[in-house]
């Protein structure tokens, strides 16, 4: 039996514009949203990451990098970003669950300056998480 895999792309983004593995050291983390699925994302629409302030955030310079949540978790892609950015297994800790199915993406990573800490709480309120990296 052969295995496929299959992939579809919603849209383009121009190479020069991608923003993968470009944390730089000394950034911060955080995730915005909570991580929910089924029932509790109808149940807790109040923690579910609009739309608009991902778009707000993807546009900010002082934001390197967005990942959603998905199935596997926070930790996850954490690991993932880590990767990309030449960090493999570096240890983290957050208010939320770090293995807490996304689900629908209800919830993003961000890696960002830290000078711009106070600007970012503000734009995503209640829906702010810090991420603590180990160095």
């Amino acid at each position: 039996m052969s295995r496929r895999l299959a992939w579809m792309a919603v849209g383009t983004v121009a190479a020069e514009r991608k923003r993968i593995g470009v944390t730089p050291e000394g950034a911060k983390f955080a995730v915005i949203g909570r991580p929910l699925v089924g029932p509790a994302v109808l149940a807790h629409p109040q923690w579910v990451a609009p739309l608009s302030l991902f778009v707000e955030l993807l546009a900010s310079p002082s934001v390197y990098e967005l990942v959603p949540i998905g199935s596997k978790g926070i930790y996850y892609e954490w690991m993932q970003l880590s990767a990309a950015n030449g960090r493999q297994g570096r240890a983290c800790a957050c208010p939320l669950p770090l293995f807490a199915s996304g689900g629908p993406a209800t919830s993003f990573l961000i890696s960002y300056d830290r000078a711009a800490e106070g600007e970012l709480r503000k734009r995503a309120g209640r829906l702010f998480f810090p991420l603590f990296a180990e160095r």
